[in-house]
């Protein structure tokens, strides 16, 4: 049976009675009503092209409950804004910091959908921080309803703060190096147990200390390939999902494959382990990333 993906985000779209959409003379799947929501909006603004350029897929929206709201509607109050709307020539003025972006091409799809928006007078999104500029006529539309606008596609927007965001790169920041000291540490160790094989001195070991240099390596690889790796597989695995292959998907593969084979070597018996490869692999992946 062929499993059918969300045309908007590439979740499976399995659910019965199942969820279609005719658009442009072909019927389209979808995993949830908000998927397809989103898209009917897309396509009644004139902005499928947001399909065809995308290299990612976009995310699954969810609506709005009522609290997150009232929230929103609190960033009308005008003391609220004197913390980060600044009065310009063409209106106000306000950073937000959009989540839920995945591409250039979601870029597009924001700015080109806010200009429809009534008052707005400019919105321009920053790829590199995902931090927007909306200025917009206070009175012709209320802030609230041009971030409701915004959930509307599936992205959040909020005040940019530049205290939360600088915790925010922290933390990340943060994870990377730790991923990043997980797997130095792995490929330090693997390469000591692997140095007796790279040196044909398996003859002179027994054949308890080569099964124990291999379950121990596999001991250390176990948590690169698993913690350290895990954005090349999260990333392999969306990709796929949209059928928009990046190097994340070969990366994926060759991490997955040499670490299986190997686990299986050392469980079943055979020739060679490449324990010390994929530790090595995944952490110069990684600090290439991090520079």
């Amino acid at each position: 049976m062929t499993t059918l993906n969300c045309f908007h985000c590439g979740e499976p779209a399995d659910g019965e009675p199942p969820i279609t959409l005719e658009l442009q003379g072909q019927q389209r799947h979808f995993c949830c009503q908000g998927c397809k929501a989103v898209c009917q909006t897309i396509h009644q603004e004139g902005l499928t092209g947001f399909y065809e350029f995308r290299t990612e897929p976009a995310v699954t929206p969810r609506e709005l409950t009522r609290s997150e709201l009232d929230r929103i509607r609190e960033l009308d109050h005008p003391l609220v804004q004197q913390a980060f709307v600044a009065p310009v020539k063409a209106g106000q003025e306000a950073q937000l910091l959009i989540g839920g972006i995945t591409c250039a091409a979601c870029i597009w799809l924001l700015e080109n959908h806010m200009k429809q928006q009534p008052g707005v007078q400019s919105f321009t999104v920053n790829h590199t921080t995902q931090r927007a500029r909306l200025v917009w006529a206070s009175d012709k539309a209320r802030l609230s309803d041009l971030l409701i606008a915004i959930h509307e596609l599936g992205y959040t927007a909020r005040p940019y703060q530049a205290d939360e965001a600088e915790q925010a790169l922290k933390a990340e920041h943060r994870s990377m190096l730790i991923r990043l000291a997980v797997a130095g540490i792995g490929s330090f160790q693997s390469m000591m147990l692997a140095f007796p094989l790279y040196f044909e001195l398996v003859s002179d070991l027994s054949t308890d200390f080569v099964d124990f240099f291999r379950w121990f390596s596999l001991l250390v690889a176990t948590p690169v390939v698993f913690y350290s790796a895990r954005p090349f597989f999260t990333n392999a695995r969306r990709d796929l999902l949209s059928r928009h292959l990046t190097m994340d998907v070969p990366v994926a593969i060759a991490i997955g494959l040499a670490y299986s084979a190997s686990a299986w070597v050392t469980v079943v018996g055979g020739d060679e382990v490449y324990f010390e490869s994929v530790c090595m692999f995944t952490f110069f992946l990684l600090l290439g990333r991090y520079i």
